[in-house]
């Protein structure tokens, strides 16, 4: 008996043991197989659209349960975990699926969560396959650029790279949202704006500076892409700065070419308007309180104002329309006792009144060769060898009050211009030596207007309006002044107001200065002349070059000028 019934337990073990080994080997452990999953070998899309930069990882928990979690994919949050379920596809892959629910990206502007929906493919090589898709209000939360972004400004298509990237944050329950320009070129940068979100339709309005608003209009889907237009509108629009080449700026009536005209917005009805490039001498007039006034029913503002000191008036009128173009006028007038005509003053002889002083260290000049052997027979006894100062002295003031006289008058205008009245020296027409009834002698005023004039710390200042020659000036330095802001700053004239008589003469350091710099520019100048003209050009050139070399050096005392009367 006792033998039977340990047959029949032994009977029992064995059956057990078998079954046991049966189920055993019937148990999936194809998932075991699955190694670590590498960054390398994660295709990973959310909404149908390949996200630069995000990937997830998986933890695998048995042959049905696994986590997922998803690494920079859902704006907001770093990473993100999902439970999934694992199906075995075949006998090398398993499919997983899972879902879970988020807060909003801004957790502190709402409590509606985001949905996200995690499906995919993960086989025994370690590739993996992920298809998220997310829903609810808040899908549409972040940062869009490049192909998924589509913006006009005003009309023109606006960039949208990296650089200019929006960042949408939707909240409210999706009601609202709030939009984050990286960048709106010439207005701003980092510019949020609240707009409202109604099915997936963008509207608002933004003030990124005084007085500028911008009307957004748009739209986002669930697909990745954010559509928007963008309209200025305001009186801060206005605040640019204006060239003159792109603009229809005057100035006292002559169209210009350079300078440019800024705008800075102070309030809905001032503006700080600056004047850049247009007063001669490097000056730079500021208009502090320009008027606004705005046309009605119209983005047109016009602008007007005046700036006034001692020395001078700027009045600016101008429009700004709505293609952002700027019109406008500008008036420059001189205040001072020396606006006026001047005529020369001229002695009892009917000469002229010049100022000339000169004085070297030694007390004497020995003039070049050069020199000597240019002037004129007729002249040469006026011009020994070797002068004392106050011979040479006498000489230049006769030569000056006889053949300044051709110059009639001096006009400093109101509008900073210079006007010489002169008429041409008569000449040897016919040869014979002399000057007299046979010669023809044109005594028509001619004018020279190619100067312009400006006050400064009491000084006179006269400048070329001549700036294609800007590029070919050369570098020079003399004494106390340096020449090579002769086009920019202008020349420094000594000037003294006595009653109705005017002194103007040039001092010691300004003569050198202007002599070196006339001898650099001479053969500049040469060059550009007809040929018919050069070998006169040359005597100049010749004269100018003796004097610099022979003379200048020993000057310690030399004044030029001429004297005129109202």
């Amino acid at each position: 008996m006792k033998k039977n019934l340990f047959y029949y337990l032994f009977a029992v073990i064995c059956s057990v043991a078998l079954f046991t080994s049966c189920s055993d080997d019937d148990e999936d452990t194809t998932w075991q197989q699955i190694p670590e999953i590498t960054n390398d070998n994660v295709t990973l899309k959310l909404n149908n659209t390949t996200l630069v930069g995000a990937t997830a990882t998986l933890d695998i928990i048995n042959g049905e349960n696994a986590k997922v979690t998803l690494i920079n994919a859902i704006y907001g949050h770093a990473s993100v975990p999902v439970n999934v379920i694992m199906e075995k596809k075949n006998d090398t892959s398993y499919n997983f699926s899972g879902t879970t629910d988020l807060e909003a990206a801004r957790m502190e502007v709402s409590n509606s969560p985001l949905k996200i929906t995690v499906s995919g493919t993960v086989d025994t090589t370690g590739k993996m396959t992920i298809d998220v898709a997310t829903s609810g209000w808040a899908a549409v939360s972040g940062v869009y650029a490049n192909d998924s972004l589509a913006i006009t400004f005003d009309g023109k298509s606006h960039n949208n790279g990296s650089d200019y990237a929006v960042t949408l944050i939707a909240k409210e329950n999706g009601s609202a949202a709030t939009l984050v320009f990286k960048k709106i070129i010439n207005v701003a940068l980092n510019v949020e704006a609240d707009v409202t979100l109604d099915n997936g339709k963008i509207s608002g309005t933004v003030e990124p500076k005084l007085g500028y608003i911008i009307t957004i209009n748009g739209s986002v889907d669930n697909n990745g892409k954010l559509t928007l237009n963008l309209v200025s509108s305001g009186y801060g629009t206005i605040d640019a700065s204006y060239s003159a080449k792109g603009n229809a700026i005057t100035y006292n009536g002559k169209e210009l070419t350079s300078g440019s005209v800024s705008i800075k917005v102070l309030s809905e009805k001032a503006a700080q308007v600056t004047l850049n490039g247009m007063l001669v001498g490097s000056r730079t007039a500021v208009i502090e309180e320009a008027v606004i006034t705005k046309e009605e029913g119209k983005e047109v503002y016009a602008l007007s104002g005046e700036m006034k000191n001692n020395d001078y008036t700027v009045v600016f009128k101008g429009t700004v329309g709505e293609d952002r173009k700027l019109t406008a006028e500008v008036t420059y007038k001189v205040i001072g006792d020396i606006v006026g005509k001047w005529n020369l003053m001229k002695t009892s002889e009917n000469m002229a009144a010049p100022i000339f002083k000169f004085a070297t260290n030694k007390g004497s000049v020995t003039l070049p060769e050069s020199l000597l052997a240019i002037i004129p027979d007729d002249m040469k006894p006026m011009f020994p060898a070797t002068m004392k100062d106050a011979q040479l002295t006498q000489v230049i003031q006769y030569l000056l009050a006889n053949y300044a006289v051709y110059l009639q008058s001096i006009e400093f205008a109101e509008n900073g211009r210079v006007i010489a009245t002169y008429i041409d020296m008569p000449k040897d027409v016919n040869g014979d030596g002399k000057i007299d009834a046979q010669d023809a002698v044109d005594t028509t005023p001619k004018t020279f207007a190619l100067l312009q004039y400006y006050m400064k710390d009491g000084q006179l200042y006269l400048a070329f309006d001549l700036s294609e020659l800007m590029s070919m000036m050369p570098t020079y330095e003399s004494r106390g002044w340096d020449p090579s802001g002769i086009l920019t700053e202008g020349i420094p004239v000594n000037y003294q107001i006595a009653g109705n008589t005017l002194s103007v003469y040039l001092v010691t350091d300004v003569v050198v200065g202007l002599a070196g710099f006339a001898n650099e520019m001479l053969p500049i100048i040469g060059m550009m002349l007809p040929e018919e003209m050069k070998p006169q050009f040359k005597v100049i050139e010749t004269i100018f070059s003796a004097i610099v070399e022979g003379i200048i050096p020993e000057v310690k005392e030399l004044e030029v000028g001429l004297m005129f009367t109202k």
